[in-house]
């Protein structure tokens, strides 16, 4: 019975050619193999036998000796002209000596007499079914090693230039495994987020789904598309990136390629001139519609009652007092809300900010005795460093980059040479309107706009530029927003 079983076990995903003149065995022989076998080629002679193997390629043979046309022997010298490792069981009622010679010369694996005992049979298929399964296991390791081998040595090729390529780069192979990502990668991680991805969590767990944008970094999309946005919310912070995808041939198992470009600060400037576009055409409206300025109701940002305030200014404005009107989005968030949906480890990070405002008020009461570059520089490296907080915010990417673009302007400055009360007087304001922002925001969440103070802000760095910048500032001031 276990005999049974294991040729069942080994045969069923294996075909077999067998060649029999008389009908009533080859018919008998049929409904044997196919119980075991997943194809059964029958042949009624040799001729039958050699054309059938031609077409079906099967794994083992099994042929009587004496046919027409053409006999068992001659059938199988013709298929060892091709295949010379296919097994052979030859059935035969002959024990010729010379048959018996010829047999071994043309490496029959198994020879049985007919009538067939059904043990011995059996007993000579298992061998030739272990044998087959023996070499096909033998070979399929062969090709492992090799692959292996193959795949280390394209992913060595591949981490030596990866790793040193500025965007993050994420490798995986067919069964969507993580098998490498570059330094830059590593970089957007948190400390816990990178173990958990080498332990084998998935990186689309960090994907924020939202509608326009790509719901996972394996995603398929048509031939041509070239929008191919992805929102990543890592190390607290969420940021838009621009998924491209690659298909290394290197190595024997295919590995596929996903480099991350950020976008986030181009889509932040195309949200806002779409907002500045809306306020362009809402002025045009007004303008049209009357040319007395009306009065709209809004809700005050730390006030439950609502004040009337007057409707945009008709009177001409410049490009960027435009940009500072249209700064507000048109669906508002409370602070509440806000607060709610960001991770614990940001909520902590944030708190650096408030050092931040310490140490500025020291700088501040510095300059304010004592007003020199060497404190002036300090004060700037600070906007630097609470840019770079507040950086982890996707909402407030302008703040964020216009305090590290107002950095960058006052290290620039070579001298003091202006007027230095003014300018501090300035700082001081942007310092006491961050200070403000934080604490009605992340600490009473008292806010009904997280976007209240936003233009104030911006306002602030812009005034300080005009004023202590060249004299054409205007490609200057761009670049604040």
């Amino acid at each position: 019975m276990m005999q049974i079983e294991a040729i069942a076990r080994y045969a069923k995903d294996l075909s077999v050619l067998y060649a029999e003149d008389e009908p009533h065995t080859q018919e008998a022989m049929r409904s044997i193999l196919s119980n075991f076998f997943k194809h059964v080629y029958v042949a009624s002679n040799g001729e039958e036998g050699l054309e059938l193997f031609k077409n079906h390629q099967p794994d083992l043979v099994l042929s009587d000796i004496n046919m027409p046309k053409v006999n068992g022997l001659e059938m199988v010298q013709a298929i060892r002209s091709v295949d010379q490792e296919i097994p052979v069981m030859i059935i035969t009622a002959y024990s010729d000596t010379q048959y018996l010679m010829d047999s071994i010369f043309l490496g029959i694996d198994r020879y049985v007499n007919k009538p067939l005992n059904d043990q011995e049979f059996f007993k000579n298929l298992l061998v030739l079914l272990k044998n087959i399964h023996q070499k096909r296991e033998a070979e399929a390791y062969q090709k492992a090693q090799m692959r292996d081998k193959l795949n280390a040595a394209a992913l060595e090729a591949l981490k030596s230039t990866s790793d040193i390529y500025p965007s993050p780069t994420f490798v995986f192979d067919a069964r969507r495994k993580l098998v490498f990502l570059n330094s830059a990668a590593m970089a957007i991680l948190s400390q816990e987020e990178l173990a958990g991805l080498l332990e084998g969590d998935c990186v689309d767990k960090f994907v924020l789904r939202k509608k326009g944008f790509m719901t996972s970094i394996h995603e398929e999309v048509e031939e041509g598309r070239k929008d191919q946005k992805i929102i990543l919310k890592t190390n607290g912070a969420a940021r838009i990136f621009l998924r491209n995808k690659a298909l290394l041939h290197s190595a024997e198992e295919p590995l596929f390629l996903f480099s991350l470009t950020d976008i986030t600060r181009v889509e932040y400037e195309k949200q806002k001139s779409q907002n500045l576009s809306a306020y362009l055409h809402e002025m045009l409206r007004q303008t049209r519609k009357t040319k007395e300025p009306q009065k709209v109701v809004v809700q005050d940002a730390l006030q439950n009652s609502p004040k009337e305030t007057p409707a945009p200014s008709l009177e001409p404005q410049s490009y960027e007092q435009m940009r500072l009107s249209a700064m507000h989005v048109i669906h508002k968030e409370s602070a509440k809300e806000y607060i709610e949906s960001l991770s614990t480890e940001v909520m902590e990070e944030l708190q650096e900010m408030e050092e931040l405002e310490k140490e500025m008020r020291d700088t501040f009461i510095e300059l304010e005795e004592h007003f020199n570059l060497a404190s002036l520089h300090g004060a700037a490296r600070y906007f630097e460093r609470y840019g770079r907080v507040i950086a982890q915010l996707m909402d407030f990417q302008d703040v964020a980059y216009s305090l590290q673009n107002l950095s960058e302007f006052l290290q620039g400055l070579m001298d003091v040479e202006f007027n230095q009360k003014k300018m501090l007087i300035l700082l001081q304001s942007v310092g006491e309107d961050l200070a403000n922002w934080r604490e009605t925001i992340f600490v009473n969440q008292a806010s009904n706009d997280i976007h209240y103070l936003d233009a104030s802000l911006l306002s602030s760095c812009l005034q300080i530029k005009m004023d202590f910048g060249e004299s054409d500032t205007e490609s200057d001031d761009l670049e604040l927003f």
